[in-house]
């Protein structure tokens, strides 16, 4: 009883994490528990659990603490905000009636409802504390959701209605939690021949996330308390699979804090392909089958269906990029999506890479998506240390750290820093060239771990293994029906085919060596393996995609080592995203055997990604392979100048403006070859890249559009702010600044001068700029920010609202005129108006000098006027309201004439309040 106050403001601020798709840090926590403790009534409630027998208290607290209670109170939340009817809020009494009914067996009917009072009482509290200490949650939100909760509950209801009780279905909840629990205890590590497993506690990072609009990597327990529902994107190796279990893992083991009870449903993408592909059944037959296999737990009748209508349920989808080809994973998705509405309550995560993500990507407003970040250096010292100390060798994480410095690009993938760890195990150095440290790896593969096992290749392969690996790489990767696994009898085709072509001259030989070779790999999971049964045959693929991928460029380049070979194998394959890693991985087998084979090819590619109809995409890949292969300096140069090109030739104008609605700005994809170049870590190219840009920059066809993107980037940093990549090398050079129009652009962002104020309208102030999805914030709201809030403003910041103060007054209104013709009637300040509503501090302003509090309370009125005025100070809103309504209007007027503004700010605030004037004009 003592928590019950921390279990409903954890309940509220899941609702909030909800609805507000916010974290709720400690701050907010203890601000919900305040909130919650202010609001409760404890009285009625130790009268009622002391009137039950001991039983019955313990199921009712449980049932408190319970997902269904959260997902009751999310229930509550959206309801109040999206004004639902008294009949509509009774749905959610008759829920908590029902919930208690099967929980809290033989309770009397009186009893059963002042429960229900209850219930419903902690519930509006929860709510109420979510609501007020969370304004800012958008309402809109709210009743876009309303229909599926409503669906949802409706069908809840039946259900409950015709269970007698719960006791099958907590039974086979325990069960499954159990198995999942046991049977993902443990990381696997088949990769290296660890065929046991490695505790989570000896070895795992806990990986961190790049969210939307954020500078700063957050947690897992972030991710997972702002988003129902959410896209993990990562790089191969990133660690998506590995996340995936150990969250199935945690969620069964009630490892993770305000997620005990839930009920984990993993489902493994590759390992339902299959069915994914051609089956038409419903998603939830599918966690029917996960439940039997791997658990071996069958579900009894409407269990899954009651745990998902409760949002006891979290469903995990690891993988949606293995089933291929864009349309297979666009099905996948919209039958998530459909899902989602069906069972509003679920939580739902899902992995897949990022490269390819977009040809089949989630509605973003059911499903956000978010990246794992690469290691820091931090996490990679982790790791080794872990890794060394497992191995009983933990003196070598040092100098495995100190060497592998140099290719932090690399370590920083979790899936390749195991494989160095092992190599520097192995060799007790990292060698120098990164096609060589593939090779490397790709020998640990086939020597080490099976040798360490007295284990030997069969030798009628002898030499011929590896080629004969790459060779089925090839033919698995390049074969669309193949789905990346082969039946045995297709295998041992290719193998026979292959070794009669490079070995032998008899055919019962050749068969008798493909048999063999296949049993050697089928007792492995190293590399091939068998993978399961598919109609009844049994199928063999790779461990990880990644080594797929490996040997196919292997292959590829074995073909013909040359630029103008691969590049014709390859060159038209390019704007595939599923090739793009067999594509890098190629340019670096090929720069290893020819000399200046990556710069070779990469001149043929920019000879032809002009007129190839898809210039972004060969454009973007160049640069990716800039940030990861010594380049010629010619082909850098020639480089950069194309993806500056391409980048200013979007107009100002559309990257310098009031909104950033899809429509109104198509630039997104044409910046996207400039951002993967000012991302690029590669110290070889680094210098010389930078000088480049520069110069391409600095050329006559650029400058206006030019002197913008380098203003952006001296101001917004669109990079990681760790990073040691060519971006922040470019903006360290005196020679960007040095440029006029670059110079005259930062000014503008950070804070216009009043010259320019007064040539171009006050309206700059508001304008917000783009590169690329990066969009950063208005110097209005930078200055702002600082000076109305209790945030420490510089005395740059104070100075300006004193200099630009004659700028604004002599500027008639209205200072933003929007009209139809140029998309920007779409205006929406929402986001900048949170901003600055959370930050206004009355006090300050009332500490401001006269210029001062004039010119801030004349930029303030376009947000109090564009965001219908909620968040802000009583103050502030006092005026809309008078302006609006005319409620209030002596008083504001009066408020108005305690500021003690200057004359032009005082005519200009007084006009707006009594409806006189706007600096806003929108023309429909």
């Amino acid at each position: 009883m003592a928590a019950i106050e921390s279990t409903v403001a954890r309940a509220g601020g899941r609702a909030a994490a909800y609805i507000g798709k916010i974290a709720i840090d400690r701050v907010r926590r203890k601000a919900l528990l305040k909130r919650a403790e202010s609001l409760l009534d404890r009285a009625p409630l130790e009268a009622f659990l002391t009137s039950l027998t001991p039983a019955q208290s313990s199921a009712f607290l449980t049932f408190v603490e319970s997902p269904q209670f959260e997902h009751l109170a999310l229930q509550t939340t959206v309801w109040h905000l999206a004004g639902r009817s008294e009949d509509d809020l009774a749905d959610i009494r008759h829920s908590a009636r029902l919930s208690l009914r099967v929980r809290l067996e033989d309770l009397p009917e009186d009893r059963l409802l002042t429960g229900t009072d209850l219930v419903v009482h902690l519930l509006t509290v929860a709510s109420e504390a979510a609501i007020r200490e969370h304004k800012n949650i958008d309402s809109g939100f709210a009743v876009g959701i309303v229909a599926d909760l409503a669906a949802a509950t409706a069908r809840r209801h039946e259900l409950l209605e015709r269970l007698p009780d719960l006791r099958a279905v907590d039974r086979f909840s325990r069960l499954l939690r159990a198995q999942v629990a046991a049977t993902r205890s443990k990381m696997r590590l088949s990769h290296l021949g660890r065929r046991a497993g490695v505790e989570y506690a000896d070895l795992h990072v806990d990986p961190t996330f790049r969210f939307p609009g954020k500078d700063d990597n957050r947690s897992s327990a972030d991710a997972l308390g702002q988003y129902q529902r959410v896209v993990v994107l990562g790089d191969p190796g990133a660690g998506k699979s590995t996340f995936a279990a150990k969250l199935a893992h945690d969620l069964a083991d009630d490892a993770l804090d305000g997620l005990s009870g839930r009920v984990p449903f993993l489902v493994v993408v590759r390992e339902h392909a299959e069915a994914l592909r051609t089956s038409h059944r419903p998603f939830t037959a599918l966690l029917e089958d996960v439940a039997k296999a791997p658990y071996n737990v069958t579900p009894p009748a409407d269990a899954i269906e009651y745990l998902l209508l409760s949002g006891s349920a979290v469903v995990i989808v690891d993988g949606v990029d293995e089933l291929g080809d864009a349309e297979a994973r666009r099905r996948l998705a919209e039958l998530l999506e459909a899902f989602a509405h069906q069972y509003p309550l679920v939580g739902i995560v899902v992995t897949s890479r990022v490269v390819g993500y977009d040809e089949a990507s989630f509605d973003h407003t059911l499903f956000p998506d978010i990246r794992i970040a690469r290691f820091t250096d931090d996490q990679v010292a982790d790791y080794a240390e872990r890794w060394f100390t497992l191995e009983q060798d933990g003196g070598l994480a040092e100098s495995f750290l100190a060497e592998s410095s140099r290719i932090q690009d690399l370590r920083s993938n979790p899936l390749l820093l195991s494989l160095l760890c092992s190599l520097y195990e192995s060799k007790h150095y990292i060698p120098a060239n990164r096609a060589q440290i593939y090779e490397n790896c790709a020998e640990l593969l086939f020597e080490r771990w099976d040798q360490g096992r007295g284990m030997s290749v069969p030798m009628r392969f002898g030499t011929h293994l590896r080629p004969a690996v790459a060779w089925l790489a090839w033919r698995m990767f390049t074969d669309s029906s193949a789905q990346k696994v082969l039946s045995r009898d297709k295998v041992a085709d290719l193998l026979i085919e292959y070794m009669l072509e490079e070995r032998f001259d008899d055919w019962t030989e050749a068969a008798v060596a493909a048999a063999e070779f296949l049993d050697y790999c089928a007792g492995r999971a190293w590399l091939l393996t068998e993978m399961g049964t598919r109609d009844g045959q049994r199928v063999y693929g790779f461990t990880h995609r990644t080594f797929l991928e490996y040997f196919t460029a292997v292959h590829l380049v074995r073909l013909g080592p040359s630029p103008e070979s691969v590049w014709q194998r390859l060159g038209g394959r390019i704007p595939d995203t599923s090739w793009n890693n067999v594509a890098h991985l190629a340019v670096h087998r090929l720069e290893r055997d020819a000399h200046g084979g990556a710069s070779g090819f990469l001149e043929l590619l920019l000879d032809a990604a002009v007129s190839s109809g898809d210039e972004v995409r060969y454009l973007s890949f160049a640069a990716e392979v800039a940030g990861q292969v010594a380049l010629r300096s010619s082909v850098l140069r020639r480089l950069a100048a194309e993806c500056v090109r391409l980048a200013v030739e979007t107009p100002v104008d559309q990257r310098f403006r009031y909104t950033w609605t899809a429509a109104a700005f198509t630039g997104q994809n044409d910046d996207g070859p400039f951002l993967h170049l000012l991302q690029a870590e590669l110290p070889e190219n680094l210098t010389r890249l930078s000088a480049a840009i520069l110069e391409a920059l600095r050329a006559p066809g650029s400058a206006d559009a030019g002197g913008l993107i380098g203003g952006i980037l001296l101001v917004d940093r669109p990079w990681p702010r760790e990073s040691k990549s060519v971006g922040d090398h470019l903006i360290r050079q005196p020679g960007l600044l040095a440029v006029e129009d670059v110079r005259r652009w930062e000014e503008r962002l950070r804070r216009p001068s009043p010259h320019d104020i007064r040539t171009n309208g006050p309206g700059i102030l508001y304008r917000q700029a783009n590169l690329g999805h990066n969009t950063d914030v208005s110097s209005v709201v930078r200055v702002l920010e600082k000076c109305v809030s209790n945030e420490r403003a510089t005395p740059a910041d104070a100075q300006y609202l004193r200099t630009v103060y004659p700028a604004l007054a002599a500027s008639p209104w209205p200072w933003i005129e929007l009209s139809e013709d140029d998309n920007d009637t779409a205006w929406d300040l929402a986001q900048e108006g949170d901003l600055i509503a959370d930050s206004v501090d009355m006090s300050k302003v009332d500490e401001f000098d006269a210029t001062q509090r004039s010119s801030a309370l004349l930029l303030l009125l376009v947000f109090l006027q564009e965001t219908g005025g909620n968040e802000f100070p009583d103050a502030l809103k006092n005026l809309l309201t008078a302006r609006t309504t005319g409620e209030g209007r002596a008083d504001a007027l009066a408020q108005v004439a305690a500021w003690k503004l200057l004359p032009e700010a005082h005519e200009l605030v007084t006009r707006w309040v009594n409806g006189e004037g706007s600096p806003v004009r929108r023309n429909r």
